[in-house]
């Protein structure tokens, strides 16, 4: 019964983590497509603020999304830990961010690469792995 448990409990960090990594991935592939090039969505925001797109407080957000490495490293080691809490708010801060910035990305008149839907995917990963994480354990009877 105990392997049952510690299976359960592992479940939520590595799927949080899984999340995790397909959003990393997510954020080099191409984000937009124009013409002959593609960029990813680290160039996308440094083009958007070099054209002076967003303005404002956006631009504290948007240009947070450069931190996205770092979250998923701080997802990661997190779980390697054992530190659920961590693991749980680091992933929603993760997936929230990712969710954001692809949502934005996929409903603009620009041609898409495969980067915000796959870091859409990756974000639905994170948050059911959020989710498993934070579930109490089970009681035996």
């Amino acid at each position: 019964m105990g392997d049952v448990n510690e299976r359960a409990r592992l479940v939520g960090p590595i799927t949080t983590s899984a999340g995790a990594a397909i959003i990393g991935l997510a954020a080099f592939l191409p984000w937009l497509q124009n013409g002959h090039a593609s960029r990813s969505s680290f160039e996308m925001i440094r083009t958007a603020a070099l054209l002076d797109v967003i303005t404002g407080p956006a631009t504290v957000v948007v240009e947070s999304w450069y931190l996205v490495p770092l979250m998923v490293a701080v997802v990661w080691l997190a779980a390697a830990l054992d530190r659920p809490r961590v693991t749980a708010a680091a992933g929603a801060v993760l997936a929230t961010a990712s969710a954001a910035v692809s949502a934005v990305v996929l409903r603009s008149d620009v041609r898409t690469g495969a980067g915000p839907q796959l870091a859409l995917i990756g974000s639905a990963v994170v948050a059911v792995g959020v989710v498993l994480t934070l579930r109490p354990p089970e009681r035996s009877s």
